[in-house]
């Protein structure tokens, strides 16, 4: 049975439909410029970088880090992944977003079911960058 989502938009355009429109300053698109597809030196340097992810202890973690939405959305796709017969055993899904947490409020936490060696983890984990506002 499929929901009935007619009444549930709040008369906003996703970011993806933006194009170079913009909400609150900001421009609409994943991307710069509006775009919803990486530039080619982005996405190449991207798929680099994941090259030199190697597991440790035969193990590989994709880990959230964010607020009480974060943790609200990734708790649900870790319950569905970790339930998908199709997911490498070698994965550990690890939900590190702290529920209750504002932007100036959160801090990384270690997670109970992370990585064994914290220190082996952080040697691979990268602090997140800042951004700048586009436009």
């Amino acid at each position: 049975m499929e929901a009935d989502c007619a009444a549930t938009s709040v008369g906003l355009s996703p970011l993806t439909d933006l194009g170079g429109g913009r909400y609150h300053g900001y421009r609409g698109g994943l991307y710069a410029n509006g775009k919803n597809v990486p530039p080619k030196t982005y996405a190449k340097t991207g798929l680099a970088r994941a090259k030199t992810v190697k597991p440790i202890d035969g193990k590989t973690v994709l880990l959230s880090i964010g607020m009480s939405n974060t943790t609200q959305e990734f708790s649900a796709f870790k319950r569905i992944a970790d339930a998908d017969a199709r997911k490498n055993p070698a994965l550990a899904i690890v939900d590190g977003a702290q529920g209750g947490q504002t932007r100036r409020s959160s801090r990384i936490r270690t997670p109970a079911s992370g990585p064994s060696s914290s220190s082996d983890f952080e040697q691979q984990a990268r602090p997140p960058r800042r951004c700048r506002r586009s436009g």
